[in-house]
């Protein structure tokens, strides 16, 4: 435990530990995370409340500790990159998402018709990019949707004041994610004008995402489908990600990079865009 943590994390801590159901054990590892020092010695308490607070908001969402209470289906994380939509009701993020992917969402003028989470999906360079809208009831269970997502779109309506939906948003997405007008590597805001989006770039965004998450895109040969991989990665890290008894088999590589060729061993550190043809041991 951090030995600089102030009196209020401690409190918290202690109410953590004597609370008896998964809500109140929830609230408390909020607070503990609220109050946690914020350096790098305590990353690896941070990593442990964040833990902490996926697996007690998913015993509350499938309805364990609920009487009469029903699961909730939770959305999967099927694509490369999970982005959620957020946004306050008719704010637009149906419309984004039926536009911009292949979702077949009923658009409405009435507020609060999304119930549930939408979802839509782009097949782009290589990348499977799956996109979910929060519905803007902002209900708890859909909490653990931001806890999955790797990227974050908001979609703003710039006639309202956006001071107050940044407000509303950020009390849903609390302990998980904090927003503001402030660019960040971990979201986009996109200010709905009503105009079709039609400043709205998505491929320019969704490149973005790629290098604002310092992620990279591994095609292996003769696959349309690219591996994703953290930037700095390398030909080892590329095998145990696809299939890591290949290791033992591996005798070399051969990377294709703006059209030269290039003979590697398990150490080389790839770059985006890298094509790779495995030689494997008979």
């Amino acid at each position: 435990m951090v030995t600089n943590a102030g009196a209020e994390f401690y409190a918290a801590k202690e109410k953590y530990e004597n609370a008896k159901t998964p809500e109140e054990k929830l609230k408390y590892l909020y607070e503990m995370l609220k109050t946690a020092p914020k350096h790098k010695g305590s990353e690896h308490l941070i990593a442990w409340i964040n833990k902490k607070i996926s697996e007690y908001e998913k015993i509350i969402e499938e309805g364990k500790y609920k009487k009469g209470g029903s699961g909730i289906k939770l959305i999967e994380k099927s694509g490369d990159i999970l982005i959620s939509i957020l946004g306050i009701e008719n704010s637009g993020k149906s419309y984004f998402l039926r536009k911009f992917t292949n979702a077949n969402v009923e658009v409405s003028e009435i507020p609060f018709s999304t119930i549930n989470p939408a979802i839509g999906t782009i097949f782009y360079n290589c990348v499977y990019y799956q996109f979910v809208e929060i519905p803007s009831t902002f209900e708890r269970k859909f909490r653990s949707i931001l806890s999955l997502s790797d990227y974050y779109i908001l979609i703003l309506d710039e006639k309202r004041d956006i001071k107050e939906q940044l407000e509303r948003i950020n009390k849903f997405s609390e302990g998980i994610i904090e927003f503001s007008t402030i660019p960040n590597n971990k979201y986009k805001i996109i200010y709905n004008k009503f105009d079709d989006f039609k400043d709205v770039n998505l491929q320019e965004i969704l490149e973005n995402i790629i290098k604002d998450l310092d992620l990279i895109r591994i095609k292996p040969i003769d696959s349309d489908h690219c591996v994703i991989l953290n930037k700095e990665s390398t030909i080892k890290d590329f095998i145990e990600k696809i299939n890591k008894k290949w290791i033992d088999k591996f005798r070399y590589a051969k990377i294709i990079r703006e059209n030269k060729i290039i003979r590697a061993g398990l150490n080389y550190k790839l770059e985006d865009k890298d094509i790779i043809e495995l030689k494997l041991k008979i």
